[in-house]
């Protein structure tokens, strides 16, 4: 393997072979023949496209798409859905923390998208609301609707602490069967977890933009 080495840095190198960066295990020693090398023209090919990075069956280029091409969100993606492999996490709620415009609700999809192809819900029901909505809504006659389903809450540091308790409610009730993702600027999600410190025992992940 050492000649294929010098092609390429070790972290190519990882992920060529299937490993990826970061990871605590050794890499197992590949053995290359001299036959086996790709000529160069081939070795350029892979540096202009990393191969996806595929967690627990999971094609994270395929389900994130662009997002894939920003290190910084990369590599909290990555870190999630590592984490949530590893320690066998089926259903999970999110945090989403970013300026307007800056592709909340669509990476909010994104996640939702990756939920029902990891089969966190049964369903494939997603609820998009905005805090002020969700605030008048009349609870007791939605809540049922959101079993087996995905609901995003944009706008979420604007929700009243009626909405917040009804909220947990849900989450508490449908336990296993909701994912739930808040989208807000961090300023005002900062704010809200600060002043309904219960909301942080629901929350397991949050990704900034």
């Amino acid at each position: 393997g050492e000649m294929y080495k010098e092609f390429v840095s070790e972290e190519e190198y990882l992920r060529n072979t299937g490993k990826l960066p970061n990871m605590e295990q050794e890499p197992e020693e590949t053995v290359v023949g001299d036959d086996d090398l790709p000529d160069l023209g081939s070795m350029n090919d892979l540096f202009d496209e990393p191969e996806d990075i595929v967690i627990g069956g999971l094609n994270m280029n395929e389900v994130f798409q662009s997002f894939m091409n920003y290190d910084n969100i990369k590599n909290q993606l990555v870190q999630i859905f590592t984490d949530m492999e590893e320690n066998h996490v089926r259903t999970c709620n999110f945090i989403i923390t970013g300026d307007s415009k800056s592709g909340k609700t669509t990476l909010g999809r994104c996640l939702v998208k990756a939920m029902i192809k990891r089969k966190a819900i049964n369903g494939t029901q997603l609820a998009k609301i905005k805090a002020s909505k969700f605030n008048q809504m009349n609870f007791e006659k939605h809540k049922d609707s959101l079993k087996n389903s995905c609901l995003i809450v944009e706008n979420a540091g604007d929700m009243y602490v009626p909405a917040i308790k009804n909220l947990m409610e849900a989450m508490d009730d449908f336990k296993g069967k909701l994912v739930v993702i808040l989208e807000d600027h961090q300023a005002s999600l900062e704010r809200l977890f600060l002043e309904n410190y219960q909301l942080n025992e629901y929350f397991n992940y949050t990704i900034r933009l």
